[in-house]
């Protein structure tokens, strides 16, 4: 008898030995979080100690200053000079203070090196606290510029003949040596007027990137000074100014504005006969916050002269309906700045060419520039009340803010198209966007590390437990894992190997084990597998995995990091190739965690563009944190207002949209003539594909559809549920469609054989018989895990499952994942499936009929007994459920039933059988 042990240690079981190699003692070193953290202290620390020697730097310390750091070793050999020099220096820090400070404010930029330390400490906190680095990497650059100018200012200033002297430690060497170069090559004036005008530019630059709003915002910080010094005579001569310009434009007087508002005169707007705009663009409403004081109402009215009717006043008494310029600057901050013709936070959306505003003379140059909101408050500014006689808004104008709000508000329309608006989003870049970092997850546990002489009890038990039944083993290997530790024997060649499985609850009473999983033979080897739990088990947090070289370098679509393997490596797959996942587990084995999981091993692998999500979640409790990803990751259907699906109803409309959403993609898929999504992106991104009228070609994501209890969903609505992940899953696959489906009941009624046959993909938690395990395993060994997230996957296309202990993900550590996706810039809006009222409106009523011959006779039968229902018209008719859904559909059409409520029957729209004959005149 002779026992080989195999050790595989994870990387969380560092061992002790001295002859550990080198890449184990590498992995005992800190955590990269941890290392970030004391690099930010030390950063705050250092610079504390340059804030300190350079504030406390004096001239008399010049002496000091001029020593090396040869001299300052002679410190501690007890040298006289030098123990006589640190005695009379001043600076806080001693001679290496001194030392320090006069390099600083002598050799670069002078007293301006006080921005060293300060911009050091603010680098610390920043990565002690784990923020974002880049904004301040921006104000950094700035700040080194604005340095440098100060430097070469007084540089310059120390230049000028009639100015008193100004010390070299304001300059520095720096600061003189671009003095001296700007004077010689433009002059001392001209090298100050270029230094001022430059930090003026950066300035603005650094601020708004937009001049016109830095000038904006001065006029109106200078008007509020002078009105609340001058008060009335200012008002009073404003009045009298407008009153001279009305005059000499020969218009009629205009009531007293209110203060905020008034223009100066040369952005009066000339008056001419009002025409009608045509009724096919009417004004949107825009939603205006209640802190604005006023609202632009919706009106079915087309765009008149004056405006009035789509101006309401607010009931605050100062606001009188005018919108002042502070309201202004305030819709623009929530509607995006459209003075360049695209807004800060919208698509570039290109207008159409039919509707493309004449052009306009130079006068009114000004008014094509302003944004919408502008121009209606210029408007109503300059516009006598609805009585008080013609508009001073010209046509011109009247189009191009009817054009501008139209595009503020085409994604507010209800009805969108899902087809245009997708292709919007997806020219649309997240340049910007981080992906998760591990600092979000919480450290992992200490490891159990598993002693040779328990592996060696255990591996003698189980041979000697095997003796008394009469089975020899030849050999033993033991291989531990992070739970459960696995025994491959190599029995006699006289033994059956049926008799080793039928030995699993004796192997069980001796080893004093939860549960002993036989496997019988290892696929691949010639030796039978016994996995016994460890007597300490130990929890894989999903840092471990995140932080692993297998995940960082893993190149999946759609990656799924599970946790770690029987032998206690990374265990990790990819959707993509699956295609589709059927989960199972009893309450409380892990299964919720093991979804999220999942849902945050793509969150810190893909990015927005790349993947959408579409989460059913009939608990309403498991999935709702990540409703803060709806302008990132999530895909909703216009029909529903749910973007975490939560009603069996409307999870019924999301499926049919997700069918209608694989057609189009096939469609696409046929013109482009590939044969994956992959493929079509490619040739997308390549501009090699032609859009036509019907047909519309943009980068399609990959679309995971997650249903966390399917059971549930079955129940309330079993033939719409299971007719649509039927098509899904057999079909979806070549379009980037993939599905995650999970229940906690693996019976024959849930998991039916249409959807099982489907998933060739499967994992088994914790489940509580044998029944259970053969419905989702299609064989035993379920029933013997462990739970708290032990599980069997089943990859497709092996014979055998392979046992993985899940990784552990709190709700805590994914709420921080979903609030730092959540924090950043997202997109205008969530990704749009297809509406099913949108693909009913296109199909006209003879093509929505079909030539059923028995659609007159269902039809009559549904009025008569005023039920809408599909087993009424199977019984009565005796046909079958796919022709009588058919028909059920074909009567929605026609107006005679309504639509779908889940598992109830549809309401009957009509009352009499004689209405029949007018609703179906074809059939007849």
């Amino acid at each position: 008898m002779r026992f080989h042990f195999v050790i595989q240690r994870t990387v969380r079981r560092k061992s002790t030995n001295t002859d550990a190699s080198r890449e184990q003692k590498t992995k005992r070193s800190l955590d990269p979080g941890r290392k970030l953290d004391i690099i930010g202290i030390l950063m705050i620390v250092c610079a504390m100690l340059l804030f300190l020697a350079i504030v406390s730097y004096s001239s008399a310390d010049q002496s000091s200053a001029d020593l090396g750091a040869g001299d300052l070793l002679r410190l501690f050999g007890g040298d006289p000079d030098i123990q006589a020099r640190a005695d009379l220096t001043r600076n806080w820090l001693g001679l290496f203070g001194a030392l320090l400070a006069g390099f600083l404010i002598n050799a670069t930029v002078g007293f301006f090196s006080i921005a060293l330390p300060i911009g050091l400490a603010i680098w610390g906190w920043f990565i002690l606290r784990k923020k974002d680095l880049r904004v301040l990497s921006y104000y950094t650059n700035y700040s080194v510029l604005f340095v440098l100018l100060l430097a070469t200012f007084f540089g310059l200033l120390r230049l000028v003949p009639w100015m008193p002297d100004i010390s070299p430690a304001w300059a520095g060497n720096v600061g003189d040596f671009a003095a001296g170069l700007l004077s010689r090559l433009i002059g001392t004036t001209g090298g100050i007027i270029g230094v001022i005008a430059t930090g003026v530019i950066l300035a603005i630059i650094a601020v708004d990137y937009d001049i016109h709003r830095t000038l904006d915002r001065v006029r109106r910080l200078a008007g509020a000074l002078i009105s609340s010094m001058h008060g009335d005579a200012i008002r009073e001569l404003r009045r009298e100014r407008e009153a001279a310009s009305l005059a000499e434009a020969d218009l009629p007087p205009v009531p007293d504005p209110v203060p905020d508002v008034i223009l100066p005169a040369k952005k009066r707007v000339e008056s001419v006969p009002p025409r009608p705009v045509p009724s096919s663009a009417p004004v949107q409403a825009i939603d205006t916050p209640r802190h604005v004081p006023v609202s632009i109402a919706r009106t079915d009215a087309p765009l008149n002269g004056n405006m009035a009717p789509a101006l309401s006043s607010d009931s605050s008494p100062r606001s009188n309906g005018v919108i002042s310029k502070e309201n202004v600057e305030e819709l623009r901050g929530l509607y995006g700045d459209d003075r360049n013709g695209k807004s800060a936070e919208q698509p570039n959306l290109k207008p159409d060419a039919s509707q493309k505003a004449p052009s306009l003379s130079r006068d009114k140059e000004d008014v094509a520039k302003r944004t919408p909101v502008e121009a209606l408050a210029v408007q109503n500014e300059t516009v006598a009340p609805i009585d008080a006689g013609e508009p001073l808004i010209n046509e011109h104008e009247k189009k191009a803010v009817q054009q501008a709000v139209a595009k503020k508000m085409a994604f507010a329309e209800s009805d969108v198209n899902s087809e245009e608006t997708n292709k919007e989003l997806s020219l649309e870049k997240l340049s910007g966007y981080q992906y998760p970092n591990e600092s979000l997850l919480d450290d992992a546990q200490r490891a159990h590390v598993i002693s040779d002489q328990e592996l060696k009890l255990k591996a003698d038990q189980v041979i000697e437990k095997l003796s008394v039944f009469g089975i020899g083993i030849r050999d033993i290997r033991v291989i531990p894992g992070p739970v459960v530790t696995q025994f491959e024997l190599v029995p006699d060649s006289s033994v059956k190997i049926s008799k080793i499985v039928s030995l699993s609850d004796d192997l069980a009473l001796a080893l004093a084990a939860r549960g002993i999983r036989i496997i019988a033979p290892i696929p691949g080897k010639s030796a039978v597998g016994v996995e016994i739990p460890n007597n300490s088990p130990e929890m894989v947090n999903f840092k471990s995995v995140v932080s692993s070289a297998v995940f960082q370098k893993a190149r999946h679509s759609l990656p799924l990091g599970l946790g770690k393997s029987i032998t206690g490596d990374v265990f990790i797959d990819d959707l993509a190739k699956m295609p589709h996942l059927l989960i199972a587990g009893a309450t409380g084995s892990g299964k919720s965690v093991g979804i999220n999981v999942m849902i945050a091993s793509i969150l810190y692998k893909a990015h927005p563009s790349d993947v959408k999500f579409v989460m059913i979640d009939p608990k309403k409790i498991e999935l709702q944190q990540y409703r803060g990803l709806s302008r990132h990751f999530l895909a909703t259907c216009p029909d529903i207002d749910e973007e975490i699906i939560t009603d069996p109803a409307n999870a019924v409309i999301v499926l049919k949209s997700l069918e209608m959403e694989m057609d189009m993609r096939y469609t696409k898929l046929a013109k482009a003539g590939v044969r994956h999504v992959t493929d079509y992106n490619v040739k997308v991104k390549s501009g090699a594909l032609k859009e036509s009228d019907t047909l519309t070609h943009y980068r399609l994501p990959y679309i995971v559809v997650i249903i966390d209890e399917l059971a549930d969903l079955m129940i309330t609505a079993a033939r719409e549920v299971e007719e649509p992940i039927a098509r899904l899953a057999q079909l979806a696959r070549a379009v980037g469609i993939h599905l995650i489906v999970a229940t906690q009941r693996p019976s024959v009624d849930v998991l039916t054989g249409v959807i099982k046959a489907n998933f060739s993909a499967r994992i088994a938690y914790q489940v509580a018989s044998r029944i259970d395990s053969r419905t989702i395993l299609d064989g035993t060994g379920a029933d013997q895990l462990l739970g708290n997230g032990d599980m069997l996957y089943q990859p497709s296309g092996q014979p055998k499952p392979v046992r993985v202990q899940n990784a552990f993900l709190s709700t805590a550590e994914v709420e921080r994942v979903v609030e730092f996706i959540a924090d950043q810039r997202g997109y205008l809006r969530p990704y749009q499936l297809p509406s099913l009222k949108t693909s009913r409106k296109g199909q006209s009523r003879e093509d929505s009929l079909e030539n059923d011959e028995l659609i007159l006779e269902a039809a009559h039968l549904i009025v008569r007994h005023q039920q809408g229902s599909v087993s009424l018209l199977q019984r009565r008719l005796k046909i079958g459920y796919s022709r009588a859904a058919r028909i059920v559909d074909q009567l929605e059409i026609a107006g005679v039933v309504g639509p779908a409520d889940g598992s109830k029957s549809r309401e009957v729209l009509v009352e009499n059988e004689d209405e029949i004959d007018t609703l179906l005149m074809d059939y007849r």
